[in-house]
């Protein structure tokens, strides 16, 4: 099991907050993470394959759901130009802009915490940070090692 740790759930939350800009609605937040893990496939890709991409957002949203259900019934689907969060915008329907944030965030920072793990914290930053290249800074800060079993 990985729980992402504090270093990347600000740089989940970084990278939400800018794709999402001044729509922070529950519609504009799922469509801003839809945004966000589209442009993590196109630069991850070549690196670990569409099946591979596809089994992490999986995890990731399997792990975010433990505390926010709302994100399990989402399907993913990696196509060769893009991805797809099925049943995203109808799971945040009528919830709490507040909540939706606080488990798309989660979802985000688990997708890090599982690229950490496999391909470890410099790789991971650096192919997120071209997804972001104008935005995100050169070294995250320092957050710990998280808790990872």
């Amino acid at each position: 099991m990985t729980d992402a740790s504090e270093r990347e759930s600000r740089l989940a939350e970084q990278v939400l907050t800018l794709e999402a800009g001044a729509d922070q609605s529950p519609e504009g937040l799922a469509a801003a993470t839809e945004r966000c893990f589209d442009r993590l496939c196109m630069h991850m890709i070549d690196l670990v394959g569409p099946i591979g991409f596809d089994v992490l957002v999986r995890r990731a949203l399997f792990l975010a759901g433990r505390t926010h259900p709302f994100v399990r019934d989402i399907v993913v689907e990696v196509r060769p130009d893009s991805l797809r969060l099925q049943g995203l915008r109808a799971a945040v329907a009528g919830r709490n802009p507040g909540e939706v944030r606080d488990g798309l965030v989660s979802s985000l920072a688990s997708f890090v915490a599982l690229l950490d793990t496999f391909i470890g914290e410099d790789l991971a930053h650096r192919l997120i940070r071209q997804a972001w290249p104008t935005t995100l800074p050169e070294r995250p800060e320092s957050g710990g090692e998280g808790n990872r079993a």
